[in-house]
């Protein structure tokens, strides 16, 4: 939006490329109302008067001032005039004005940060390993973000990760400030303004969104810093000493962009391959299913969640096996595969269970019974996991033990089958023989 607008006032453009960025800058608010996103309206009215206010300030101070208070006026125009005509715009902002599910998000998030405040839980980590430190925030089953980019990569890649970050974004902002600044053409203040007020909306964006987290966006950010920084660079007499330089950082870039279409190639392989054998799992076409396994690992070794299907695989067929040795063979090798996938990533909840199961099969069920427990205290919001711990206590014995936690899944879930699973349970613990 900043961008598109300051090609679209800016004279020296030319028609073709005024209407062009009017045309975009127009196209792009109703969406941005119709999305709903509060975090978007606020990253544009950052971007747009930024842009308006740098672009003012082309002239001198006192227009730079003079926009400022316009602007200010504008907003509350704005506002004023959505909150009584929009029904989407007051509803959104009743709903934050109440209360909003970040603020607990992020309380939760902040005690993952203190658990690991230099290197974080591990890239890609946040999804499964918020569950472990959701206390406050109840509304969430499954959050895959912290819905402000700051913690969340806190909380993934620690003190360390961010800080680094945060020069860099740093770096790039100052540099593009200073050329701004000291820009000798107007052409290039309006671009380096533009491109400003772009980080710059971005960045508010990100306090309160998954803005990086979106790979449309990431690449969309990375384009335009590129091409403002392009266009507006200054002509170096130099330019035949650094040429080597600009060999090794393209020779880089190339590197990392092959790296980069390699993995996405063979996650998008191992993903389908991994379709065919779930698909062959479910009809018992035991051949096709493990030839299917041993090309997903062709694909893809390192990738756990092949490991973690082929461990769930072994672990049923083992349950059906009549064969006492090549059962235990297909339960070792089950449980290889899950500590191959906990060593890879200890937050994945699925194995942990799945090796529930694969000692309860043993006739280890004490053992299972204390994961399972240990699964419904650490994800206090999961139906399932507190339903699965309710049947367990029930087959260990301990029916009234087991009420608490059937009460629990189906408060959480309000599915039948766990009311109907409770009444049993109910019914049981009351018809039970006293002890004695």
């Amino acid at each position: 939006l900043p961008l598109s607008l300051v090609l679209a006032v800016y004279r020296g453009c030319g028609l073709p490329l005024r209407i062009l960025g009017g045309y975009t800058f127009l196209v792009s608010l109703y969406p941005l109302l119709l999305t709903q996103s509060r975090a978007g309206w606020i990253g544009a009215l950052v971007g747009i008067g930024l842009a308006v206010w740098l672009m003012a300030s082309r002239k001198g101070m006192r227009h730079a001032t003079l926009a400022a208070l316009i602007l200010l006026a504008a907003f509350a125009g704005v506002g004023f005039t959505l909150w009584h005509t929009s029904e989407i715009v007051r509803a959104r902002v009743e709903k934050t004005m109440k209360g909003d599910v970040r603020l607990q998000l992020w309380q939760d998030t902040l005690d993952l940060i203190q658990d690991h405040p230099v290197l974080g839980s591990g890239p890609g980590s946040f999804r499964f390993a918020y569950h472990d430190y959701q206390h406050v925030m109840k509304n969430y089953l499954d959050p895959e973000f912290a819905h402000n980019e700051y913690l969340h990569f806190t909380a993934e890649l620690g003190g360390v990760g961010i800080t680094l970050a945060a020069l860099a974004w740093g770096v790039l902002m100052i540099a593009l400030t200073r050329r701004f600044w000291k820009a000798d053409r107007d052409r290039d203040r309006v671009l380096l303004g533009g491109g400003l007020a772009a980080l710059a909306g971005t960045l508010a964006h990100a306090a309160f969104d998954f803005q990086f987290n979106i790979y449309g966006n990431a690449v969309l950010i990375i384009t335009v810093a590129g091409l403002v920084c392009g266009v507006t660079a200054p002509i170096r007499s130099d330019r035949e000493r650094k040429a080597g330089a600009a060999r090794l950082t393209a020779l880089l870039a190339l590197l990392l962009s092959a790296y980069v279409l390699v993995t996405g190639v063979r996650y998008w392989g191992v993903t389908r391959v991994l379709a065919g054998a779930d698909a062959a799992t479910r009809s018992l076409s035991s051949a096709d299913a493990e030839q299917l396994f041993s090309r997903a690992r062709f694909w893809y070794a390192s990738n756990w969640r092949i490991a973690l299907r082929e461990a769930d695989y072994l672990r049923k067929r083992s349950a059906w096996n009549r064969n006492p040795e090549m059962r235990e063979r297909q339960l070792d090798e089950a449980e290889a595969l899950y500590q191959q996938v906990l060593r890879a990533n200890p937050w994945e909840v699925n194995a942990r269970y799945g090796l529930s199961g694969l000692l309860w099969i043993r006739g280890e069920q004490e053992q299972a019974l204390d994961i399972r427990l240990r699964l419904a205290e650490q994800r206090p919001f999961d139906a399932f996991l507190q339903a699965e711990a309710a049947v367990a206590l029930d087959m260990m014995g301990r029916t009234r033990e087991a009420i608490p936690y059937m009460e629990k899944a189906w408060i959480l879930a309000r599915d039948e089958t766990y009311r109907k699973e409770l009444n049993k349970l109910k019914a049981k613990a009351k018809h039970a023989a006293p002890a004695g």
